[in-house]
């Protein structure tokens, strides 16, 4: 069975030598660069006592990114097996994500619908044996853990990234060089907060155009997140990199700046989003494989069931 697992992933990664060709926007030396600077709970399914938990105030994902040329190295992502239980699995840990609207933005329940599609795919991700229901007020994504290894401290964490809206842009600055960690409001409108500029930001390529993300080592030996994108937002991209030699532009991910350089040449179709934390990158890749949120989920925490 290891044996099998290993080629179904050598069979979809590939463990390939990739030289993208692609132009980064720099974020080293000053000679090639200029540089800049984020419901209800139901009962235990097994009947037994529950401790819930409140989550603090969900934080954005601490992702910085930038677009590099590289000489990479995909690396093969392994998924756990998920074998036939032949015993009864018993409920460890109940999560709460909550549809959350601004002001009069009226509440649309096939949103949560296709939130709960994200959350389920999140979940497989990560390899957790999960079971998901939508509450009766259909605003609540209720997600029933069965892994009897997962501690409390693990789950508080995972709730925070799985409720990550995942909006990862690359954006026209209008000759600005942005701050890192700045909120903006873009042509894909705004998350929340205020943002640095009264008029918005041109969105060059959206988070609907990434074709796949993966972990992948730079030419450092360091690992980011490589993304390839659609052919029609791969011209559209070099287009603009083409004739703005010397312009600044974003990453921007759920609305906050996190990278910020110069153009240094022509960006085709392949790149990295370098920066990030390198116990993040698989999650991060898994978030925008799996496709951003069509409505902000607020992790509200989640109980626990005595074993």
């Amino acid at each position: 069975m290891k044996d099998l697992d290993q080629m179904r992933t050598i069979a979809r990664f590939g463990i390939t030598l990739v030289v993208l060709l692609v132009v980064a926007i720099g974020c080293g030396d000053a000679d090639e660069l200029s540089r800049g600077q984020d419901g209800e709970n139901s009962g235990s399914p097994t009947g037994g006592a529950a401790t819930a938990v409140s989550s603090p105030e969900p934080t954005q994902l601490e992702a910085t990114a930038g677009l590099a040329v590289v000489t990479s190295t995909v690396v093969a992502a392994t998924e756990p097996a998920l074998v036939p239980s032949a015993t009864p699995l018993t409920a460890t840990f109940e999560m709460s994500f909550v549809a959350w609207t601004a002001g009069s933005v009226d509440f649309n329940p096939l949103e949560v619908v296709e939130a709960r599609s994200i959350v389920d795919c999140r979940f497989k991700a990560f390899g957790l044996r999960t079971e998901m229901r939508i509450s009766d007020n259909e605003r609540e994504v209720v997600v029933t853990i069965f892994d009897p290894t997962i501690a409390a401290e693990e789950v508080e964490r995972i709730g925070l990234v799985m409720r990550q809206p995942a909006l990862f842009e690359i954006i026209d600055t209008n000759g600005e060089l942005l701050e890192e960690g700045a909120i903006v409001e873009t042509t894909q409108g705004l998350l929340g907060g205020t943002p640095v500029a009264s008029a918005p930001y041109e969105t060059i390529i959206t988070w609907h155009e990434i074709v796949a993300a993966y972990p992948t080592l730079d030419q450092f030996g360091t690992m980011v997140v490589g993304i390839d994108i659609t052919e029609e937002a791969s011209e559209r991209l070099a287009e603009h990199t083409r004739t703005n030699i010397g312009q600044p532009m974003s990453v921007v991910i759920d609305k906050r700046v996190v990278f910020s350089g110069s153009i240094v040449s022509e960006i085709s179709s392949k790149a990295i989003i370098p920066k990030i934390p390198p116990e993040e990158v698989t999650e991060m890749a898994m978030l925008l494989n799996c496709g951003p949120m069509p409505v902000v989920m607020e992790f509200v925490g989640y109980t626990e069931f005595k074993r």
